[in-house]
């Protein structure tokens, strides 16, 4: 039998497949140990937001996942503006004052957020990440596959937040502010912030700034969206460390908020319910690339113990091969009755 392989959005594994031979002994002994390991990990406990190699996999996977599914198309964001090619957005939920409530009821505000997206944009494909910003605040890091404008989404995130008085707390502070005082706050020279504090006295103060929304338009701008804020660890995970014995000083309160947390990221059950189940003869999938010269300066690979795995060079692919690779995932999305983006 022939090594078998597996296309995702970002990389092809090629699978191992082990003679008849040993392949009982080899499957009971990686079952052996992957139990072992499964009960150790229930006796450690949780001390930072960092998230798990695993965690990391499937996160990057399902944001992959959701962006190759989502066909690049044309969103008119005004009589005068449009953004092209738009696939995705990248969001950021903060507070807009101290938080005071447990993460948790922080949580709940998100998810109120989510429900409201579902029920007036039909949002069904998204991921979010949760963090802890150098405040102490937490804050949130989404994607979705749906344009939402930035007014729609700090309306209903304020909205979400303020049932727990986040936005009232805003404005009660701001209308103490004179135009000095929130320039000297926001580190910018009076003339500067003029416009913007006309606008907050305007409306009373009850529009915070509470979100940051991007339109994600390329692999590249995934990729480093993805390295820079949703596959990274939060200012906590990572404390200063002491020069003496060079191991993280993590507070009590610290690690009790950790333990509570529960889990920092999620996805839709979309994304959740796809699974990479395709498998390919490895001797296929390698006729289909070995068609395109310099075939390997398209990959970066490594070699495992039971697999080999070829990581995309999207800079590098040509768009033909990038077209394949795209109609493969598409395909895979139809048959698992993924709701495609409209």
């Amino acid at each position: 039998m022939s090594d078998l392989a597996s296309i995702y959005p970002n990389r092809i594994v090629k699978r191992y497949v082990p003679s008849a031979g040993d392949w009982a002994e080899r499957y009971w002994d990686r079952k052996e140990a992957s139990l072992f390991k499964s009960f150790e990990n229930l006796k450690i406990k949780k001390r930072s937001f960092a998230l798990s190699s695993q965690s990391k996999s499937k996160l990057r996977d399902s944001i992959q996942l959701l962006y190759e599914l989502s066909e690049p198309r044309t969103e008119f964001v005004s009589s005068k503006k449009s953004i092209y090619n738009f696939r995705a957005s990248f969001v950021t939920l903060t507070l807009p004052s101290r938080q005071i409530h447990s993460d948790i009821a922080i949580k709940k505000c998100l998810n109120n957020f989510l429900t409201r997206l579902r029920g007036t944009y039909k949002v069904q494909n998204y991921v979010w990440k949760a963090e802890l910003q150098g405040n102490e605040n937490i804050h949130f890091h989404l994607v979705f596959d749906k344009y939402i404008s930035f007014a729609a989404v700090r309306y209903y995130w304020n909205m979400a937040i303020n049932t727990l008085g986040y936005v009232d707390r805003y404005a009660d502070k701001m209308k103490k502010l004179d135009l000095s005082q929130y320039a000297a706050m926001r580190g910018k020279s009076v003339s500067d912030c003029m416009q913007a504090f006309q606008k907050g006295n305007q409306c009373g103060w009850t529009n915070p700034p509470s979100e940051n929304v991007v339109a994600v338009l390329s692999q590249q701008q995934l990729a480093q969206y993805l390295s820079k804020y949703l596959l990274k660890g939060s200012p906590l995970a990572i404390s200063k460390l002491d020069p003496e014995v060079q191991k993280p000083k993590i507070s009590v309160t610290q690690i009790a908020r950790v333990r509570n947390f529960g889990r920092t990221w999620a996805r839709s059950q979309s994304l959740s319910k796809l699974k990479v189940v395709t498998r390919w003869a490895w001797a296929d999938v390698l006729a289909l690339v070995s068609k395109f010269d310099n075939w390997q300066t398209f990959f970066l690979h490594k070699t495992y113990d039971y697999c080999e795995i070829f990581y995309f060079k999207f800079a590098l692919m040509p768009r033909s091969l990038r077209k394949i690779i795209r109609r493969i995932v598409v395909d895979f999305g139809f048959s698992s009755g993924y709701p495609f983006p409209i």
